[in-house]
Order: C-alpha cells, then sequence, then structure tokens
C-alpha cells in the first residue's frame, strides 16, 4: 500500500526547487542516451504502419500519431525527462509573472500587454472538434455538461451543448483523462489529467484538480506522479471519498477520504476502468489490461474475479472495459480487447455477470472490425441505469443489445453508412447515459461530442463551437485575407475561406483522414495542396468548387516521409511544390512529374525551408538530427554547423536579410533555437531564457525582423532583440502545444495551429513595445558580493540605470549613460529586503521599474555554543582546539571540527586571567598572556601541555598593556591596545625585541581584540569596526609592515546576530581544504564560534601587502570614512614613478580608478568623487610599477 502526500504539503518540503512543483517520482528511470537506437526504433515503427492494411480502411494510424509524438520529444534519449514539461509550465508562469509586473511598474498602463497588442482570438474550426476522453453531466441540472479533450482541456457548456466555455487554459496540462462530478454537491468537480494511451506518452498529466464553484475556477489537488487517468468516482454515501482509477506512470487504483487531499494505492496494476454500485459505493469493480478486481470494502482490498473459474478469460487481454447495472448491481458487464487477431487486429469479446462480477458467461465474440488494432485506444462499455438490458458497448462504432446481451448491432456504421461520417465519427472512448432522461445518450469519440436523443438509434455532432482540434501544420493564404488552412490528427485537412473583416470560426472539410502540411498554390490559390501520414498521398483541393484530385506520387513511394510530410510550395516561382521525405522532391506541373534532389544525412526530413529572396537557397532538416543547406538550386548540400543533434522542428529564412535563417528544435537539452547569418552554414544559440521545453516552430516579423515569435509545447514566445531575451506571449493564450506559426504579412497578423485548441491569431500591426526591467526579477534574491546583470528591453536608445536600497524613496546612480539592453555592475556586500532597479530613457524619458528583490550576504560565522563552560583565549595543537575558562584555571581541549567532546587539564604556577593564548610548535610549548580586563598589567608566561608554567617572558621595555599574542614565523607577536597600536615581534625565549612596527594608521575600531597568525598575516577581532553598518564586526589582516596597516578586512556575518564580541581567536592550522581558511573565536558570552573564509585569501579582500612592499608605497588616511561620494585620499611613495590609485569592490572587481600616472617621491593627498557607485565597503589600492602594493577599507554610504 503507498499513500500519497498532499500536494500543498510537499510543496512547502520542496519549495526551494521552484520548477520541480510538478513532483515527479524521485526514483523516475532517467532517459538513456541512444541516438542510433532511437532512429532504428521509429524506423522499423513507421515501416510497419506504413505496411498495415487496416491502415487505409480507417484512414489513421494511432500508434504512429503517438510514437512520432513521443520520439522528437525524447530524441536521442529513449524517453522524456520525467516532469520536464511540468518544469517548463512552472517556469513559464515565473516568467510571465515576472513579465506583468514588469510592466505594471513601468511606464504602461495597468493591464497592458508586452506589444500594446490585442489579446490572441481563437479562429476555430468550431465545427470540426477533436478527440474527447471524458464527460459528466450535472445530475441536478443536466443542460450542464463538462468534456475533456485529449489535448484540449476541460469545456462547459450550460445550454445544454449549444455553447462551449473553458477556464482551464492556464493549468498544467491540457491533457485530459477523467471527469466526475460530487452527487452531494454539484458544483463540485474533479479533473484528471492525462491521456490513457496505449503507446508512448508525450503529454503526460499533471495530475488531479478539483472546482468548488462550478468549473470556474481550479486547483491542483495531488496525484502529480499519475501519468494519465482513466475513470474517477465520487463516493454517492461518503462524497469526501474518491476512488481514481489511473495508467501509465504509477498507474493502479487510488482511495482518497479527505475529498481528494491525500491519497492511498491499494491496486498496483495500471486501472483501466471503474465501475462502483450506486446503491453501496464500497462495492466496486477495477479492470486492468487482462483482469478484473473487485472491493466491498471501499477499495481496501480486492480479490480477482477474472481467470480460472471465473467464466472470464483475460488471456492477451491488452484492455477491459467495465459496467455495473445501476438498477441491478448484480448486472455487471465486461469488454476485452486481445490481440491475436490476423493483420495485427485486437479480438473483441463480450461478457456479463449476474452476480455481481463473481462469475462470468460470454455474450458474444464481435468481429476484428470491431476494433481493428485499437483495442487499447477505442474501448468503453456502458450499462443503461434503469434498465440492466440495454447495454451500450464502445469501439470504432458504437454497439448496442437491448436484450443483455443476447444480440447486438453497430448503431453508428461509420464506414459503411454513406456519405462516411455523416452520422457519427469513428473511434469512441466515453459514453454518459443523462442522469434524468436515460434516452439521451452523449458521446465522445476522436470527432468529438455526439449525441442521441432516442438510445442510440439517431446521432447528431453537438459540440459545433468546441475549437480543440489538434493541428499539425498549417498556411495562410498571402494572397487573400482571413484564409488558413491546417492538417490534423482524426480530422483531415480543413480551412477556413468564408471570412471578409475577420476568420470564419466555420471551416471547410478538404480531405479526410489525418492531415498534415497543407500549402497553398501561390499561382492560383483557390488550389491548396494537402496529405496524410508519410506522405503517401497527396491531394490537390478546389476550395471554392470543393473539387479534389489526388496527385500521382507512385516515383515517391520508395521514398516514403515522415509521419508527418513537409510540403511547401516554392514562394519564388509560386508554381514548384516541393515534398521532403530522405531527399527533397519537386514538382513543377503539378504532380505530373518529379524531380529529386539528393539530400545527405540518414532519416527522414522533419522540416525544410525555401528562401523568399530567390530560388536557390533551400533548406533541410532531418528526424534524426542534422540540417543540410544548398545554395545552388539543391545541385549540391552542405551540413550546417554549430547544431545539436536532435529532432530538427522549423527553419524559417528571415524575410528581411537573405542571408539570416533560424532552426529550432524538440527535445529536453536546453538548446532550441538557433540563428545562421551565412545562409545555413553557421549557427549559433539564441535559446537563451526560454524554458526548456520543445520548440516547434518560428516566424519572423517581417516589418520588424528583431521580432521573433516561436511556438513550444507550453505556448507562445517573443523576442524584441533577435533572440536574446524572450517573454511568454499569451494573453489569451492557452497553455498548450503549438506546432506551427504564419505571418499573413498583408494584415500583419500571426497565426498559431495548435494541438488541441485549435487555431489562434493576433494582429502585430504598430506594436507599442513596453519599457521593462526583466532583470533582476521581483521577488528574485541575490547573494552579495557579487556582479549582477541587468537586463532591460523596450526601449530605443541609451538608458540611465538606477537602484534603490529602500523600496524606490531614495536612489543611487548605477550608470549615467548605458547602450544596448543589459549593464553588468558589482553589488557590494549587503542585506536588504526592498531592492529595485530603473531604467529611464535618456530621449525620451520612459520609466521601467523592476519590483521588489532582496540582497543577501551568505553567513561566514556559525556560532557552536557553550561547551560547558565560558571559554575564552583560544589556540590550536596537533588538530585539537585549546580554550581557557574564565575565572578559573581550567583549560580544555576538544578535537576539531567537531568540538563535541572536552578534556580539562589545571594550570599550575600563575595566576590571572588568561586573555590570550598562542602554541610554539617549535618547542610544544604554550604561551599565555594573563592581563586585567582593560588588558593592562600584563605577563606572559611559557606553559607546557600539561599546565604547569615553565617560566615567564619578558616584556619589551615601556609596555603596560597587550590585547592579544601569537607565533609568527618571525617570533612571538605583541600588540597593543586600540587603533594606534605598536606591533612587537620578540624572542620567545629570552623576550627580546625582534622586530617594531607602528603606530598602526587609518584602521576602522578602537577595540580590537585577541592575534592570531594564519600563515599569511596577524589577524585581529574588530566587534565594532563599522559602526552603523549592516555588517558591523570584522576580521582585519595585519601588514608586518611600517607603518602599520590593515592590509585586508573581511565582514564577520552571522545570521540571528550583527555582532561577534570577540574575546578569543585562533587560526586552524590543520584545515586541509585549501579552498577555505578556518578560525575559532569566542564571544563575551563564552560560546564558541567558527569562521570560514573562502579561498587564499578573505571574502571580498584586496590582494594582501608584503612587509617591503608597504614601505615602497602606503596610503596614509582616507577621509571622511565613511564617506558620501566626495572624500580625501592621502599616501606616500618612496620613489617616483607611475602609480594606479584605485577603488576595489567588496567582491573583489575594480570599481573606479581615482588616478593614474607619473608622482614624485614623497606624501600626496588626492580627493576623489565616486558619484554613481553602490554603497557598501570598497578597498582603496594602491600600486606602483614595480608591484608594490598598499591596501586599506573604506565605507561609501548613502
Amino acid at each position: 500500500m503507498m499513500v500519497i502526500a498532499p500536494l500543498l504539503q510537499r510543496s512547502v518540503v520542496l519549495l526551494a526547487f521552484l520548477c520541480t512543483l510538478g513532483l515527479r517520482p524521485l526514483l523516475a528511470q532517467q532517459p538513456v542516451y541512444d541516438p542510433e537506437g532511437q532512429a532504428e526504433r521509429i524506423k522499423k515503427i513507421y515501416e510497419e504502419s506504413r505496411n498495415d492494411p487496416n491502415r487505409d480502411v480507417i484512414n489513421e494510424d494511432v500508434r504512429g500519431r503517438d510514437e512520432w509524438f513521443f520520439y522528437q520529444r525524447a530524441y536521442p534519449f529513449d524517453r522524456i525527462p520525467a516532469n520536464g514539461r511540468g518544469m517548463a509550465v512552472q517556469q513559464t508562469r515565473v516568467m510571465q509573472e515576472q513579465l506583468q509586473h514588469a510592466l505594471q511598474n513601468g511606464a504602461a498602463k495597468k493591464g497592458a500587454t508586452l506589444l500594446g497588442a490585442k489579446q490572441w482570438e481563437e479562429i476555430g474550426p468550431y465545427n470540426v472538434g477533436g478527440r474527447i476522453r471524458a464527460i459528466a453531466v450535472n445530475p441536478l441540472n443536466t443542460d450542464i455538461i463538462f468534456i475533456g479533450a485529449a489535448a484540449g482541456g476541460v469545456w462547459r457548456s450550460t445550454d445544454g451543448g449549444a455553447n462551449w466555455s473553458s477556464t482551464f487554459d492556464q493549468q498544467g496540462s491540457l491533457a485530459m483523462g477523467a471527469i466526475a462530478i460530487s452527487p452531494a454537491n454539484p458544483q463540485i468537480v474533479y479533473v484528471g489529467t492525462g491521456e490513457n494511451t496505449p503507446h508512448p506518452m508525450s503529454l503526460t498529466g499533471e495530475g488531479l484538480f478539483k472546482s468548488t464553484d462550478g468549473g470556474e475556477t481550479w486547483q491542483q489537488l495531488a496525484l502529480t506522479q499519475v501519468g494519465a487517468f482513466s475513470k474517477l468516482y465520487v463516493h454517492r454515501q461518503r462524497p469526501n471519498i474518491i476512488y481514481a482509477a489511473t495508467t501509465r506512470s504509477n498507474g493502479g487504483f487510488y482511495k482518497s477520504v479527505d475529498a481528494g487531499v491525500t491519497w492511498t494505492r491499494t491496486l498496483s496494476s495500471d486501472a483501466y476502468d471503474l465501475t462502483v454500485s450506486p446503491t453501496n459505493s464500497d462495492v466496486l469493480l477495477v479492470s486492468t489490461t487482462n483482469s478484473i478486481h473487485r472491493s466491498t470494502d471501499g477499495g481496501e482490498t480486492f480479490t480477482r474475479v477474472s481467470g480460472t473459474g471465473s467464466g472470464f478469460d483475460g488471456t492477451n487481454g491488452n484492455r477491459i472495459s467495465i459496467a455495473m447495472s445501476a438498477s441491478n448491481n448484480n448486472r455487471v458487464y465486461a469488454l476485452i480487447s486481445r490481440t491475436g487477431g490476423s493483420q495485427g487486429n485486437n479480438l473483441a469479446d463480450a461478457y456479463y455477470s449476474i452476480d455481481g462480477g463473481v462469475t462470468w458467461k460470454l455474450s458474444k465474440k464481435f468481429g476484428e472490425s470491431f476494433f481493428r488494432t485499437q483495442g487499447n485506444y477505442n474501448n468503453a462499455i456502458e450499462v443503461h441505469p434503469t434498465n440492466p438490458d440495454i447495454v451500450i458497448a464502445l469501439g470504432i462504432d458504437a454497439w448496442r443489445t437491448t436484450n443483455g446481451g443476447v444480440a447486438w448491432e453497430n448503431r453508428t456504421n461509420v464506414y459503411t453508412q454513406y456519405p462516411p461520417f455523416s452520422v457519427a465519427h469513428p473511434d469512441h472512448h466515453v459514453i454518459v447515459f443523462d442522469p434524468k432522461n436515460p434516452d439521451i445518450l452523449h458521446i465522445g469519440s476522436d470527432g468529438g461530442y455526439y449525441r442521441s436523443v432516442d438510445g442510440a438509434n439517431n446521432w447528431s455532432r453537438i459540440g459545433n463551437k468546441l475549437p480543440i482540434t489538434q493541428f499539425y501544420a498549417m498556411d495562410v493564404d498571402q494572397n487573400r485575407n482571413y484564409r488558413a488552412y491546417g492538417g490534423t490528427q482524426d480530422n483531415g485537412s480543413n480551412g477556413t475561406v468564408a471570412g471578409t473583416s475577420g476568420f470564419s470560426k466555420t471551416w471547410n472539410d478538404l480531405s479526410g483522414g489525418d492531415g498534415f502540411w497543407v500549402a497553398v498554390d501561390k499561382s492560383n490559390s483557390n488550389l491548396v495542396y494537402t496529405e496524410i501520414y508519410y506522405g503517401q498521398r497527396i491531394y490537390r483541393v478546389n476550395v471554392t468548387t470543393g473539387a479534389t484530385s489526388q496527385l500521382n506520387v507512385s516515383a515517391l513511394q520508395n521514398d516514403p516521409g515522415d509521419w508527418s510530410t513537409p510540403l511547401m510550395m516554392s514562394p519564388t516561382d509560386q508554381v514548384t511544390l516541393y515534398s521532403a521525405r530522405r531527399d527533397l522532391w519537386r514538382t513543377s506541373n503539378r504532380g505530373s512529374s518529379w524531380q529529386n534532389l539528393d539530400v545527405p544525412g540518414n532519416g527522414t526530413a522533419s522540416t525544410m525551408a525555401l528562401s523568399p529572396h530567390d530560388g536557390e537557397q533551400m533548406m533541410v532538416g532531418k528526424g534524426s538530427g542534422g540540417v543540410y543547406f544548398s545554395v545552388d538550386d539543391g545541385a549540391t548540400w552542405t551540413a550546417s554547423k554549430g547544431l545539436p543533434n536532435l529532432y530538427v522542428t522549423d527553419l524559417v529564412y528571415d524575410p528581411v536579410n537573405p542571408a539570416r535563417v533560424y532552426a529550432t528544435f524538440s527535445g529536453y537539452s536546453n538548446r532550441h533555437v538557433y540563428r545562421s547569418d551565412d545562409k545555413g552554414a553557421n549557427f549559433v544559440e539564441i535559446t537563451n531564457n526560454l524554458p526548456n521545453i520543445p520548440v516547434n516552430a518560428i516566424e519572423v516579423d517581417p516589418a520588424n525582423n528583431g521580432h521573433l515569435f516561436v511556438g513550444t509545447d507550453v505556448g507562445m514566445f517573443v523576442s524584441l532583440d533577435t533572440g536574446a531575451t524572450w517573454f511568454p506571449f499569451n494573453e489569451g493564450f492557452p497553455l498548450t502545444v503549438v506546432n506551427d506559426l504564419r505571418i499573413h504579412q498583408a494584415t500583419h497578423t500571426l497565426v498559431a495551429a495548435t494541438f488541441g485548441r485549435s487555431m489562434f491569431a493576433i494582429n502585430i500591426d504598430n506594436p507599442d513595445v513596453q519599457g521593462i526591467v526583466i532583470n533582476p526579477a521581483g521577488g528574485a534574491v541575490i547573494e552579495t558580493p557579487d556582479t549582477v546583470e541587468i537586463r532591460w528591453a523596450g526601449f530605443e536608445s541609451e538608458v540611465k540605470v538606477l537602484i534603490s536600497y529602500d523600496g524606490g524613496r531614495t536612489w543611487d546612480t548605477l550608470s549615467q549613460r548605458a547602450s544596448g539592453s543589459s549593464l553588468s555592475t558589482p553589488l557590494p556586500m549587503a542585506r536588504a529586503t526592498n531592492v529595485k532597479i530603473k531604467v529611464v530613457e535618456i530621449s525620451s524619458g520612459r520609466t521601467a521599474e523592476s519590483g521588489s528583490f532582496s540582497l543577501t550576504a551568505p553567513a561566514n560565522t556559525q556560532s557552536l555554543n557553550q561547551r560547558g563552560f565560558v571559554a575564552t583565549a583560544l589556540t590550536v595543537r596537533n588538530g585539537y582546539l585549546w580554550a581557557a575558562s574564565r575565572s578559573s584555571d581550567t583549560l580544555y581541549f576538544m578535537k576539531l571540527p567537531s568540538i563535541l567532546t572536552k578534556t580539562p587539564i589545571v594550570r599550575t604556577g600563575f595566576s590571572g586571567e588568561i586573555r590570550d593564548l598562542a602554541y610554539d610548535a617549535a618547542t610544544d610549548q604554550f604561551i599565555a598572556l594573563v592581563a586585567n580586563g582593560d588588558y593592562t598589567n600584563p605577563g606572559i608566561w611559557r606553559m607546557d601541555t600539561t599546565g604547569t608554567a615553565l617560566g615567564q617572558i619578558p616584556l619589551p621595555e615601556g609596555v603596560t598593556a597587550i590585547s592579544g599574542i601569537d607565533m609568527t614565523p618571525q617570533g612571538l607577536a605583541l600588540i597593543t591596545p586600540g587603533n594606534q597600536a605598536t606591533l612587537y615581534v620578540v624572542n620567545p625565549s629570552s623576550g627580546s625585541v625582534v622586530a617594531q612596527y607602528g603606530q598602526l594608521e587609518g584602521a576602522n575600531g578602537q577595540d580590537r581584540r585577541s592575534l592570531a597568525w594564519d600563515g599569511q598575516g596577524l589577524m585581529q577581532g574588530i566587534p565594532e569596526a563599522v559602526v552603523g553598518s549592516q555588517f558591523p564586526t570584522q576580521l582585519q589582516r595585519l601588514g608586518l609592515n611600517d607603518p602599520l596597516t590593515v592590509t585586508e578586512a573581511t565582514p564577520v556575518i552571522l545570521n540571528n546576530q550583527l555582532n561577534l564580541e570577540f574575546v578569543g581567536l585562533a587560526w586552524d592550522n590543520g584545515n586541509s581544504n585549501a579552498e577555505k581558511r578556518i578560525f575559532y573565536a569566542t564571544d563575551t558570552n563564552g560560546a564558541i564560534y567558527r569562521l570560514t573564509l573562502q579561498g587564499g585569501t578573505a571574502i571580498g579582500a584586496a590582494p594582501a601587502t608584503g612587509a617591503t612592499e608597504a614601505a615602497t608605497v602606503a596610503i596614509g588616511t582616507v577621509t571622511p570614512n565613511p564617506f558620501r561620494e566626495e572624500g580625501n585620499i592621502s599616501f606616500s611613495v618612496r620613489n617616483a614613478g607611475d602609480i594606479q590609485l584605485e577603488l576595489w569592490s567588496a567582491d573583489g572587481r575594480r570599481a573606479a580608478t581615482l588616478f593614474s600616472g607619473w608622482v614624485e617621491a614623497g606624501t600626496r593627498n588626492l580627493s576623489f568623487n565616486v558619484h554613481g557607485l553602490a554603497g557598501g565597503i570598497y578597498y582603496v589600492a594602491l600600486s606602483d610599477a614595480n608591484g608594490h602594493r598598499a591596501v586599506r577599507p573604506v565605507v561609501l554610504m548613502r
């Protein structure tokens, strides 16, 4: 038994992973790279499909369709990554929110769109329909009907099907599987996403959705790990209990007892159907591919009721449908599809039970024509609600029995009636009896929504206003306005031709079966060319008269095309028709003869392009990767360079620039859009910030070829800068698959063909491009110090860029003049929660402002708390941290880095409070500094590792206070207190002075504590180095030079406190990680801290100054410090020569050059102004031509 946690609860756990909200299983199989194997696999499948004798009868190829859709999205891998689309949906939503926020914060009016354009408009077809997988009728008001389209989402009618609307367009998946209405409250509707298809899934579901207002709004609940839904059922007696039959990934029977929030799987086999007793909803049956399971305890446990001894034979089954009579719960019917028929057909058997499904009897063996090869695709059965003898069984046709299964009759005869499909469309998926009048039947098929009002005797199409057609490809008539054409799944090729002031939503049927590419004859636009799968038949249709003729393609039969075979008219000579297969073929006499153009590369063509500038340039893209171009009318071909090995979805020549061409790609490899500026020879990637989602089509605006439009698996995107930046372009557009795009040039209208939501159009004439800030986005969190790239769009000339740290009350200038669409600028170390960027176009004054974002600085200091004593002075010996204890003679040593346990020793032979500790590795002895609280009356003692005093070290003459000690390679370092300190280095045995440095100059912080040698210099802890700063506490390094100066200052950053009141400080010289320097410190409360500084130098530090360098160049004072824009620097150089005086940001980047040039030896003063720099910590660096360098920290206040 598997319990599924609720989506909202898991979202909290995974909040940091924005793009994983689809919540696929953590153990999902990873895609395997296998380009050769996948190309061979699809080739074999296409060959089998082309040789299937049933295809010419039913005019469709379900397997070919599913495999084509799957293959291009998976290639070159063996599968589509789990939740690949779900992550792209989430990224698209974030981009859309950021775009709307940017527009609202800019100069645009509230509600403005990116291009100032109208919303997308549905243009139909309304009268063609599309595959319907689910139907639910409101039990209290049967005029309210819900349907679930295979790739078109949920639709609702409130007038019995006369009109339809959808509020589901922006959900994560428009692939539908099941719908259920709560019988206790019909305002509550549940929807299971993911279509139950028999072949590899390309558009998986995004779990279960719920509406509590009759379908006006939807909330995603749970079961996002499930691939597809077969059936949903709401318990009649206890409506908080819901059953779900699911298939594909993580399929099985699921049960919820809390209205869909949490779920438990109690049957793990893929569940294809579910039927429940209406009088006792705890009694139910679930069917799989070859078995039936019965439960009498609400799905908690199941008993198999098929197989040996039951009378039901599930041998070779590939799908079973079941239905229980509502008027007699003992009467149950089942319809099984099994393999084993001739020529790949499925066998169809109907069974019935009179004891509630415990035992079964055969009702009828249907012929192979019942399912043909589609028994695991269109297979359903349902019982009349008041008469248990009336049953409807669905396959290609709808069959009815009125005597309990003794005799059956075909009630649709879709292939034998004349004209074909005039009564109903083949391939039925769902049937529902009307809750109030069971003579009314609702059926969903590949052709849409049909209804019978006389018990299945007669049928009529009801869904005439359902724009759910699945288009593969399209074309527009460039010679006439408002004419568009497209090839569709299940419903042939169609066109809209009647519009005069807009597109007519009533379309004309051009040719039947599955339709694909279409091409308008440019010399006579009354003629349109259509095709079926693999390009096996090409038709020429007169859209005025309806006359249709079939082109002679016998010369092409040995070169079969892709499932969707590229077909295109020459834009230059306007008479030549091209068909791209493995090779490229063309005819200039409307099919009387064909010329072969031999294209290199393996596999069939997936797309092609013909240049509108001349008849010499053409390109072909292959489904197994590779793009080939010709510049000599197809005489020779060359492979394009710089492109990925992915399925090529589209190739388009720039309508303005004859050397430019674009290529798009499917798959989930983060490489989707490319541009060539040399006629296809070399490409560069311009995917940039597009979501990682298949890109299926691209169009270039002929009025402004910097405007690019792409159609993806999650809707539309636009770039205003030739692909540098992309934006969602989905105002009024569903989150669905866009397979093709065309721009009608005369009306400047972009038309998009979707796979499941028909076609849309939008006028892109004279766009009013809005200025927006793209990055940083509102809500972003940026770690500082770092360089941030500020990006904007919609401005045509130079801009001024500003930043505010207080939500827009005050602004600092980052750049007075910036060109292009981006600016990289360093941000100082800071923490702020209401930061904004503003971009102002200098010439027009137009303004765009970002949403609020946050700056954060990562903590480099971690509190390890007290260790059972009040720790003071610290040092490190042989991997152990040694600590003195306040007001005690006890010292403790603790194993690094955990310091979990401590061992005490007691010092003897001297008294006083130990203020600092040092370890002399040469003698394996400790050196202890004892002094008063103000560091006066100091004494320095040698001590062995047992705590025994070995003698006192004499102090330098005149020294009356010492604040820190540590061992250096030169000897024992001693420092006096304060920011005018003197540093001594003495012999640790005799106390004689080896070196003296001081006084300390220009140091921030009077209260300076401890001393720690870290192999590069001496570090001090300063609790209040920068008063009023976000990071007042610092570790400062002292250069062993004269004058004594601070050469490095590193902020001490803690998450839960502002200051660290240093007492002790020690460097961990045993740390083996060369990328980090680790220090340990104590505070006045006796807690121990670990400080981690990244790299060989401190975070944000300029290079340290050596002892001899400082005598050559030195920085005196910086006044004032902190300063606001203006200040004065005193500095000195020993020798005349060229110098550089620079200001560096906290992350080590040059922020400004204050002076560069020749100076004489001596001391100089320099006034400076750094207007435009952001506030924060900076470093003044002075260097000469010989590499000598001095550094001084400064603070710029804003």
